[in-house]
């Protein structure tokens, strides 16, 4: 589910505000994948990533009366995110120079702002994939997910490399399509290609 995919964002605000839990639910459902992909991105282990988003979510019930839309509420869930991960990495101290360092992401801002874009791209590519034929999304997870040829798709499913570069063929087209009809940006546009690289295989 995206956010333009929200029926009555007012609505959903509205429950929220009133401290709805089946609302909370459906913002967290909307948003936790991105986040969870950003601050993994920052802090390199995802059980640290999964107790710095559970203060996220907290904050955000505590401020659930203040957002007048499910953008702002995103922007809020962003930038929450990213401050707990950095100030985690500071308590941590590391001093290393790899990419979860504290002082790496301090040092790079413009990469916090690809992780943000690459964020919201997963979301995207994951609700296409989603939503293919069951065959064509099952290959498509096989090459994306786990990376394996077409070669190995035929032996691991059983069928003909024929019908595997059939399906390929099948979802490129599909997923082109989703991609024009929502909007290609820049982000998703090199996702597509990314992704159009591992299906040639």
């Amino acid at each position: 589910m995206s956010i333009e995919q929200v029926q009555d964002e007012q609505e959903l605000l509205r429950r929220l505000e009133k401290g709805d839990q089946r609302a909370f639910n459906e913002v967290f459902s909307l948003f936790y994948q991105r986040i969870t992909y950003m601050v993994v991105r920052f802090v390199g282990d995802a059980e640290d990533a999964k107790d710095i988003l559970a203060e996220v979510f907290i904050k955000l019930w505590d401020k659930r009366t203040d957002f007048a839309s499910l953008a702002a509420m995103k922007a809020f869930l962003y930038i929450s995110a990213r401050n707990k991960a950095l100030d985690f990495l500071k308590a941590k101290k590391r001093q290393d120079t790899s990419k979860s360092s504290y002082a790496y992401w301090i040092d790079h801002p413009e990469e916090v702002s690809a992780l943000v874009l690459n964020a919201e791209l997963v979301v995207q590519l994951e609700q296409e994939i989603q939503a293919l034929p069951a065959k064509c999304r099952e290959i498509v997870q096989l090459a994306y997910y786990e990376g394996l040829t077409s070669e190995e798709i035929a032996r691991q499913l059983g069928i003909s490399l024929q019908t595997v570069w059939n399906q390929k063929t099948t979802a490129m087209k599909k997923l082109r399509a989703a991609f024009l009809r929502n909007g290609m940006t820049g982000a998703s546009i090199s996702g597509y290609i990314g992704l159009l690289e591992l299906l040639k295989k």
